[in-house]
């Protein structure tokens, strides 16, 4: 929560912080997460944890990983 005459900044910040992340991984996640919505709880968990899985694997959650591991910003290469 933020008090609304921050609220425009803030909202900026956020954007900011999603168009940072790869692409490619923030897609799939909006997929993942529109998929699992209406479905049960055990469901869900499958299909964000597929999500997931599907994710690391990509050239993007490896570079992801390694940059975390190596303390550097990640190099997206949108895949």
């Amino acid at each position: 929560m933020v008090p609304a005459s921050e609220l425009d900044a803030e909202i900026g910040r956020l954007a900011q912080s999603i168009v940072a992340k790869s692409a490619a991984v923030v897609a799939a996640g909006k997929k993942a997460f529109y998929d699992q919505i209406d479905r049960s709880l055990d469901d869900a968990y499958r299909v964000a944890n597929a999500a997931m899985m599907e994710c690391v694997l990509t050239a993007d959650g490896k570079e992801g990983i390694a940059a975390f591991a190596e303390k550097r910003k990640p190099q997206w290469k949108k895949k």
